[in-house]
């Protein structure tokens, strides 16, 4: 009798460990895109990106939470960028008063330091476009990632 309780409780363990369901990995990976849209909300953009990636390694298998993922990691960059680009107007239009105030200057053309503010507002601009565009290309890769 003794022997027959052990064997259907040993039977049970066992089908009770049978039926017992893994963690699903899109529950666990929609956990780290949770915790990466928090991060991206408290401008934390590296622990943002890194919590996406983490994710892409650990579940793999994952396919909803990573196209998320990808939305996600997108709009990392994007609000990172547009934040690169905040301070870089208003920087660019006081380097061009100073170099509009030198070319009211008589002779400014022979003047080295209009060269060299001309030169450094060159730099700004190119700087400014170049940022602008990155903002530019995250807006649109967005809207497209989202129409799929």
């Amino acid at each position: 009798m003794m022997k027959k309780m052990s064997f259907a409780a040993i039977l049970m363990a066992m089908l009770c460990a049978a039926c017992s369901s893994k963690p699903d990995p899109e529950q666990l990976a929609g956990e780290m895109i949770a915790k990466a849209r928090t991060d991206l909300q408290n401008k934390q953009y590296d622990a943002a990106r890194d919590s996406i990636k983490s994710m892409r390694v650990k579940y793999p298998t994952a396919i909803a939470a990573r196209r998320d993922g990808i939305l996600l990691l997108d709009s990392v960059e994007l609000f990172q960028t547009r934040e690169e680009l905040e301070p870089l107007g208003p920087e660019l239009d006081a380097e061009r008063v100073v170099l509009k105030g030198m070319m009211e200057k008589p002779h400014y053309k022979k003047n080295p330091d209009y060269f060299a503010q001309n030169r450094k507002v060159f730099a700004m601009e190119q700087r400014y476009d170049s940022v602008a565009a990155k903002v530019k290309f995250f807006e649109k890769k967005i809207e497209i990632d989202k129409s799929k």
